[in-house]
C-alpha cells in the first residue's frame, strides 16, 4: 500500500540498469547469509523468495532487443501506466552482468560491445588498449571510472566471460599504474588518460579505488583463480606426451622401411636393365642379334 501511495505521487520513475542489478546482487547475499547464519548464531527471518524474483524479473524487462542490450527505462503513472526507453549507449548498462544472465546469448551480444571499434547508435566501447569509456562512441567526453571497470570483470566472472574479464582486469590494472606510479584518482579523462583533480586533491586519494588496485594486483590471484599450469596434472601431460613420441616413431620406422624397399626395388631394376643392355649388341648394318644365339651358331660351325 505504501509502495502503491509513493508510485502514485511520483509522476516519473526512472529504473535504471545498475541499481536494478545491484538490487539482484544484495537479495543473493541476503539468502547466502541466511543459510550460513540461520540456526548457527542468530535465528533470521527467511527472505520471501518473490524478492528476487521480482529483481530479476525487472532487470529482464530492461532488456532490449532492438539494440541488444540493457537499457534504462523512464516509467509514466497516470491513468495507464506506460514506459518510455532511454536510448544512450552508457557502460552502465554493462553492469547488467553483475547478476547472472540465463540467457547466453545476452551475454554474447553485451561482451561484443566491448571488442567493437565502430557500430550503429555508438553502442561500442572498444576504444584501443585503454579502460572501458563511459560512454559509447568512444565520446570524446568519456571519462573512465575504475569502479565501473571493477563491476564489469565481476559481472563477466559471474556469466563465464573468463576471456573479456581478464581483458578488462589487465587494461584497468595498467591504466592506474601508467608511468609507474599508482593512481587512486576516482574518474579519469578518457582521451587523455589523465586524472580528473580538484583543488584539493580529494579525488586523488579515492579508497574504492585503492580497494580495486589492491583486489586486482594481489588479490586477484586469490578471489579469481589463474590456471598458470594446464588444466591436466603433470603426470597426464607426460603419458600424453609419450604417446606421441610412440606414435611419431612408428610413423618415422615406416618410412624408413618403405623406403629401403623402394631403394633395394630400385637397385634389382638398375642391375635387371645392365644385363638387358649387355645382352643385347650393334652390329654395323644396323640390326641386332642375341649374342648367346651367336655363340651357340659359332659352335655349331665348328
Amino acid at each position: 500500500k505504501k509502495t502503491a501511495m509513493a508510485l502514485a505521487s511520483c509522476k516519473i520513475n526512472y529504473t535504471s540498469v545498475d541499481r536494478t542489478a545491484s538490487l539482484i546482487r544484495s537479495f543473493q547475499d541476503l539468502i547466502q547469509m541466511r543459510t550460513v547464519l540461520n540456526g548457527r548464531y542468530v535465528k533470521v527471518e527467511e527472505c520471501p523468495s518473490t524478492w528476487l524474483e521480482s529483481s530479476q524479473q525487472l532487470l529482464s524487462s530492461l532488456w532490449n532487443d532492438e539494440y541488444q542490450t540493457f537499457l534504462p527505462q523512464r516509467s509514466v503513472f497516470n491513468s495507464s501506466e506506460r514506459y518510455d526507453w532511454i536510448v544512450e549507449p552508457d557502460a552502465s548498462a554493462f553492469v547488467g552482468l553483475w547478476a547472472e544472465i540465463k540467457n547466453k546469448s545476452r551475454v554474447y551480444a553485451m561482451t561484443s560491445k566491448l571488442m567493437q571499434r565502430e557500430g550503429d547508435n555508438f553502442f561500442y566501447f572498444d576504444c584501443g588498449y585503454n579502460a572501458v569509456w563511459s560512454l559509447g562512441g568512444c565520446n570524446p567526453r568519456s571519462t573512465i571510472s575504475p569502479v565501473l571497470n571493477y563491476l564489469i570483470t565481476v559481472g563477466l566472472e559471474q556469466n563465464d566471460a573468463r576471456g573479456m574479464e581478464y581483458y578488462i582486469s589487465n587494461v584497468t590494472t595498467n591504466h592506474l599504474f601508467s608511468n609507474g606510479n599508482i593512481t587512486f584518482a576516482e574518474a579519469f579523462h578518457a582521451p587523455s588518460g589523465k586524472p580528473f583533480q580538484s583543488m584539493d586533491s580529494c579525488d586523488l586519494s579515492s579508497t574504492a579505488t585503492a580497494a580495486i588496485v589492491y583486489d586486482l594486483s594481489k588479490g586477484f590471484a586469490v578471489s579469481r583463480t589463474f590456471l598458470t599450469d594446464p588444466p591436466i596434472r603433470n603426470s597426464g601431460v607426460i603419458v600424453i606426451v609419450i604417446i606421441e613420441l610412440v606414435i611419431a616413431f612408428s610413423i618415422g620406422a615406416s618410412c624408413l622401411l618403405l623406403n629401403l624397399k623402394l631403394l633395394r626395388q630400385e637397385f634389382r631394376d638398375s642391375e635387371q636393365r645392365q644385363q638387358e643392355q649387355q645382352d643385347l649388341h650393334v652390329v654395323e648394318d644396323g640390326g641386332y642379334y642375341s649374342a648367346t644365339n651367336s655363340m651357340n651358331g659359332d659352335s655349331a660351325n665348328g
